[in-house]
């Protein structure tokens, strides 16, 4: 009986871990789309576009307007691209992990974009791979104690 509980807890937790490899497979050939937005900073108050991936992503802009155009990382509160737009631009803004990104500008523009895919990061794919592969060593143990 307790046996069977541990081959269970083991074996759902391999089938979690390859659900998530299975997602990202599936979620590389997807495109997102944001906007169309206008963004701009009038009275003290930012409009921005706020944009969340779950892997590595490359993201396609449109932009209308004029002003400098930011990419900002919310988590780590760093500035991934940066650029000067007069009149019109189309720029493919990389956003190198999972998290949350935001779109704004100094001066008025209208946006949209739309990302490629979703890839997971490699540190994100050693954990997937390293932690099925240990897992399932544990349940080939688990299951041939059980038997013998």
């Amino acid at each position: 009986m307790k046996h069977r509980f541990i081959v269970g807890i083991v074996l759902s937790l391999i089938l979690m871990t390859a659900a998530f490899a299975v997602s990202y497979k599936v979620s590389e050939r997807s495109r997102g789309y944001v906007g169309p937005v206008t963004l701009s900073l009038k009275n003290g108050t930012l409009n921005y576009l706020s944009i969340h991936t779950s892997g590595w992503t490359l993201l396609n802009l449109t932009c209308n307007g004029r002003g400098e155009l930011f990419v900002k990382d919310q988590i780590n509160n760093r500035t991934v691209f940066r650029r000067m737009v007069i009149a019109h631009a189309s720029l493919v803004v990389e956003l190198p992990h999972e998290g949350t990104y935001a779109v704004f500008t100094n001066g008025s523009m209208f946006c949209s974009g739309y990302s490629y895919g979703i890839y997971p990061t490699t540190k994100v794919q050693t954990v997937l791979w390293l932690s099925m592969g240990i897992l399932s060593l544990v349940l080939a143990a688990l299951l041939w104690r059980w038997w013998r």
